[in-house]
C-alpha cells in the first residue's frame, strides 16, 4: 500500500515538474517580446488561418505612417505569408523603396490590401518585387491618377480593387502589363469620359465594373480588344443616350447594366448578339424605337422599369425569341396591346406593377403568351373579373400589396358597382399631393376608361342598342330640323307672292 502511494506522489510530483516547466518557458518568452508589444502596440497582427487544409499566414497592420515600418514587425519565418492587409493609416505617397527586397522580405503574397489609407499617389517600382499578387485591394483612398508603369510587372494579378477613390482620367497604358487580370473595379470614381482604348491592355478582362461615376460619355473604341468581357456595369452614372456602336466590340458581353442614367430615348440598336441581360432601369425613358434590340436574340431578361414609358411600339420585341424575364414596371403605361408581345415564346415572367393599365383579358394572356407563369398587375386600374379571368387562364398573380381593400391576391381592384360610385364620388379634394390636379386627372381617367372596357366587354349588346338608338334620334332630329327650315321657306315664300298680289 505505502509503495502505491509513493508512486502515486512520484507521478504527480513529476507531472506538475513538467507543468511549472511549460509555464516557465511561455513566461520567459512573453517577458521576452513584452518590450516590442509595448513600443509597437499600434500594430494588430492577424491570427494563423487555413486554406484548403494549407497553412498560411494573415498579416495586419494599422496606424502606421510609412509602408517602411513593416520592417521592424514581420515575422522572421515569412515563407508561408500570402496576405498582407494595411489599412487605417495615413500614408499619402507609396515610394518605390516602400516594399522594396530590403523593406519587405517576402515576395510570395497572393492577395494584398492597402486600403483607407489617404493613397493619393503610387509611384512605378512599387511592386516590382511582388509578381505573385493575385489580388490587389486599393479601395477607399485618394488617388486622382494611375501613373504609367505602377502596374506593369503584376503578370499573375487577377483581380484589381481600385474603387472609392478619386480618379479622374486613365492613362492609356496606365493598366499595361496585367495580361491575366479579370476584374477590374472603379467604382466609386469621377470618371466623365472613358476615352478609345484604355482597357485594351487587359485581353482576358471578364468583369469591369464603372458604377457610381460621372460618365457622360463613352467613346467609340473604348472597349476595344477587351473580346473576353463578359459582364459591365456602367449604372449611376450620367448618359443621356447610348451612340451608336459603343458596345460592338465586346464579342462575349453576358451582362449590361445602364441602369440609374439619365437615357431619355433608345433610337440605337444594341450590337450585343451574346447578351443575356440587359438592365436600363431607373432612366428617363419615353421612347422605344421598334429597332432598339432587334440584334439580342440571346436575351433572357430586359429590365425597362422605373422610365417614363406611356406605348410600346409594334416590333420592339420581334427578336426577343429566348426572353423569359421582362420587367416593365413603374411607367405610364395606358394600356398594353398583347400583339407587341407576341413573339415572347419563352417569357415567363411579366412585372408591370405600378402603371396605369385598366384592362387586361387572361384568355389573350394566354393565347398571346403560352409559357407566361406569372403576372405583376399590383398598383393599377384594374377590374376584380380582369384578375379573376387571368387565374382562370392558370397564370399566377404575384401577390399585391393592398390587403386592406377590395383586392385579389392583395393587388386592389373595383367590380362594376363599386367602379360607379367610385366615379361619382371622386374629386379634386381627396389629393393633397404636390401635382394633386395631375394626380386626379389620371385617377379619373383610369376609372372612366376601365368603366367604358366593362361596359364594352360585358354589355356588348347593350352597347350597341345604344349607338342603335342614338343613329335614329339623330335621323329623327335631322328630319324635323329639315321639316322646319322648309316650312319657314314655304311661309316666306307664300307670303312675298301676297305681297306681290
Amino acid at each position: 500500500m505505502n509503495t502505491f502511494s509513493v508512486l502515486i506522489s512520484e507521478t504527480i510530483l513529476l507531472f506538475l515538474n513538467q507543468q511549472l516547466k511549460w509555464l516557465v518557458v511561455k513566461f520567459l518568452k512573453m517577458w521576452l517580446i513584452l518590450p516590442s508589444l509595448l513600443v509597437l502596440s499600434h500594430i494588430k497582427y492577424g491570427q494563423t488561418a487555413y486554406c484548403h487544409q494549407k497553412k498560411t499566414y494573415r498579416f495586419e497592420c494599422s496606424n502606421l505612417q510609412s509602408l517602411s515600418e513593416i520592417i521592424h514587425f514581420v515575422p522572421g519565418d515569412t515563407a508561408a505569408m500570402t496576405y498582407l492587409t494595411i489599412t487605417n493609416s495615413n500614408i499619402s505617397t507609396i515610394n518605390a523603396s516602400d516594399l522594396s527586397a530590403e523593406v519587405l522580405s517576402i515576395n510570395q503574397i497572393h492577395e494584398l490590401t492597402l486600403s483607407r489609407l489617404h493613397i493619393k499617389k503610387i509611384l512605378p517600382g512599387v511592386f516590382l518585387y511582388q509578381c505573385e499578387l493575385r489580388t490587389l485591394n486599393l479601395e477607399d483612398n485618394n488617388m486622382t491618377e494611375i501613373l504609367n508603369g505602377v502596374f506593369n510587372v503584376l503578370h499573375n494579378l487577377k483581380t484589381l480593387d481600385l474603387s472609392n477613390n478619386k480618379i479622374n482620367r486613365i492613362e492609356k497604358y496606365s493598366l499595361k502589363g496585367m495580361d491575366k487580370l479579370g476584374s477590374l473595379n472603379l467604382a466609386g470614381n469621377n470618371l466623365s469620359v472613358l476615352e478609345e482604348g484604355i482597357f485594351e491592355t487587359l485581353p482576358n478582362l471578364k468583369v469591369l465594373n464603372l458604377e457610381r461615376n460621372a460618365i457622360t460619355k463613352i467613346e467609340k473604341n473604348s472597349f476595344k480588344k477587351i473580346d473576353n468581357l463578359n459582364i459591365l456595369y456602367l449604372g449611376k452614372n450620367k448618359l443621356s443616350r447610348i451612340e451608336d456602336g459603343r458596345f460592338e466590340t465586346l464579342l462575349s458581353l453576358d451582362e449590361l447594366y445602364l441602369n440609374n442614367n439619365q437615357i431619355l430615348i433608345i433610337d440605337k440598336p444594341f450590337f450585343c448578339n451574346t447578351l443575356r441581360v440587359l438592365d436600363l432601369s431607373h432612366n428617363n425613358i419615353t421612347n422605344v424605337y421598334p429597332h432598339a434590340f432587334q440584334n439580342l436574340k440571346e436575351l433572357q431578361t430586359l429590365d425597362l422599369s422605373q422610365n417614363r414609358i406611356k406605348k410600346l411600339p409594334f416590333g420592339v420585341f420581334d427578336s426577343l425569341k429566348k426572353l423569359t424575364v421582362l420587367n416593365l414596371s413603374n411607367n405610364q403605361l395606358l394600356y398594353l396591346d398583347l400583339e407587341v408581345l407576341i413573339s415572347l415564346l419563352n417569357l415567363e415572367e411579366l412585372n408591370l406593377d405600378n402603371n396605369k393599365l385598366s384592362y387586361m383579358n387572361g384568355y389573350e394572356l394566354r393565347q398571346h403568351l403560352m409559357n407566361l407563369q406569372t403576372i405583376y398587375l399590383d398598383h393599377n386600374f384594374l377590374n376584380c373579373s380582369n384578375l379573376v379571368n387571368i387565374l382562370k387562364n392558370k397564370i399566377s398573380l404575384a401577390e399585391g400589396t393592398s390587403h386592406d381593400v377590395e383586392n385579389v391576391h392583395g393587388i386592389a381592384c373595383v367590380n362594376n358597382a363599386s367602379l360607379i360610385n367610385k366615379i361619382k364620388t371622386l374629386n379634386s379634394s381627396q389629393f393633397t399631393a404636390k401635382n394633386s390636379d395631375e394626380e386626379f386627372h389620371n385617377e379619373l381617367f383610369g376609372y372612366l376608361n376601365q368603366y367604358k372596357v366593362e361596359i364594352m366587354n360585358n354589355n356588348k349588346t347593350t352597347l350597341i342598342l345604344i349607338v342603335v338608338i342614338l343613329i335614329i334620334i339623330s335621323i329623327l332630329l335631322i328630319c324635323i330640323v329639315y321639316l322646319f327650315f322648309s316650312s319657314l321657306k314655304h311661309k316666306r315664300r307664300h307670303r312675298s307672292i301676297e305681297l306681290l298680289s
